[in-house]
């Protein structure tokens, strides 16, 4: 007869404690939400989430009770897709010709933010809310592949799980793909004709949603991405999970409808083009950003733009009838918010491991001192190497750009 430990015995006391395990998995949630709130140099400034309202909260806030991906991944995913499906209803009582559409990256950990999976929820909803209306376009190969698919389908949405695929594709010799969807941010047309074969784009509303993790965005740009000025039309979205879940659990169908339901409504109310008026308080909390943003700083170049899409999706998001001082105020918050993201997340130029991983540790200190370890974590230093990362170090000490303090055992970026 074989001898069984009791339950109650030494073997299940031991391997399993309810109330012990609760109160680990407590600690770590709360850990890790006290971190999330933390700013992040690898993230930029805390993400304003209250200019978030209107049906994209509803959106993301129903998601993320559900899913492990971060609310700003949701909401930023969702109105790119409403964006896209507005394009050519909602505009902004301008001059200008102001289309909502979004160029935006989702920057986060490899596998831990859900990057893919939070692209795939939201694009499949809006696909089954209107299958005949819809267009995400999973990844194009060359200008005269997207040019097909606008000629089709001018309402298209670039999606790309890894934004380095979209690289790859416009670094081939030859290849006029990266100057065809730059042209096609601000407008609806692009030709290129040669001898051998023309391209004609008249009417292409193009949107871009793509995923990257944030230590390939750092790396992957090549001279010819900043000199056409592709990286000044993104607008980048980096986040942290806030829960983990794991085995997630089916959103409720009800909730789903609901859902779809509210999308129906919104897009519903602009059968017919819409100009929304703005009104004198948002001209003057929108006027003010404008004339005190640092016209010099690079990371500001192309937010005005953004400015005036936001202000007309959220309009329509929320179902207003003009742009209200709120809803500029709201958008303010967000394009200063995105200023210090995009100084923050900055590609790193430098033509070495070592001056790369200086930089890193640089930016990584910016918001204070750090320990050792945590500091190795933060510009991932396992890729190149201790070797790289002792160099780096020793550098930054020996030109008294970083300092160490003995008694608190943790690096410092010195005031030069």
């Amino acid at each position: 007869m074989l001898n069984r430990p009791k339950h109650n015995g030494e073997f299940g006391q031991s391997l399993y404690n309810p109330g012990k395990i609760e109160r680990l998995v407590s600690a770590r949630v709360e850990a890790e939400r006290a971190e999330y709130q933390r700013p992040d140099p690898n993230r930029g400034a805390v993400f304003p989430r209250t200019a978030i309202q209107g049906f994209a909260r509803e959106f993301a806030d129903t998601f993320t009770q559900y899913l492990e991906s971060p609310f700003e991944f949701w909401a930023f995913s969702c109105l790119t897709c409403l964006g896209n499906l507005l394009a050519d209803r909602v505009t902004l009582d301008s001059v200008l010709s102001i289309q909502p559409r979004l160029f935006i990256i989702l920057l986060g950990q490899s596998a831990d933010e859900r990057k893919s999976e939070c692209i795939k929820q939201v694009t499949g909803e809006f696909c089954e809310t209107f299958p005949d209306r819809f267009s995400p376009c999973w990844g194009v190969g060359s200008a005269e592949g997207m040019a097909a698919r606008l000629e089709k389908h001018p309402k298209t949405i670039l999606v790309f799980d890894e934004l380095k695929t979209f690289v790859s594709k416009s670094t081939i010799d030859g290849a006029i793909l990266l100057p065809a969807v730059n042209t096609l941010y601000e407008s609806n047309r692009f030709h290129s004709n040669t001898k051998a074969h023309s391209i004609e784009i008249n009417n292409g509303l193009l949107s871009l949603l793509a995923a990257s993790t944030v230590d390939t965005y750092s790396r992957m740009w090549t001279p010819v991405f900043m000199d056409i000025g592709f990286l000044n039309r993104l607008w980048l979205v980096p986040a942290r999970a806030e829960k983990r879940f794991a085995i997630p659990e089916n959103l409720p169908m009800w909730k789903r409808e609901r859902l779809r339901e509210r999308l129906r409504d919104v897009i519903s109310r602009y059968r017919a083009p819409t100009v929304f008026k703005v009104s004198q308080d948002a001209k003057s909390i929108f006027g003010e950003w404008y004339a005190d943003r640092t016209k010099s700083s690079l990371f500001a170049k192309r937010l005005d733009t953004y400015g005036h899409r936001l202000m007309t999706l959220f309009a329509a998001n929320e179902g207003a009838s003009e742009i209200t001082g709120d809803i500029a105020g709201r958008v303010v918050s967000l394009l200063r918010w995105q200023e210090q993201t995009r100084r923050a997340l900055d590609p790193i130029d430098a033509e070495t491991n070592t001056a790369r991983m200086e930089e890193s540790i640089r930016r990584a200190l910016t918001q204070g001192p750090l320990k050792e370890r945590e500091l190795k974590l933060r510009v991932n230093y396992s890729r190149p190497g201790l070797h790289v990362w002792k160099m780096a170090i020793q550098n930054l000490m020996a030109a008294q750009e970083v300092g160490f303090d003995a008694k608190r055992k943790s690096y410092f970026l010195r005031e030069v």
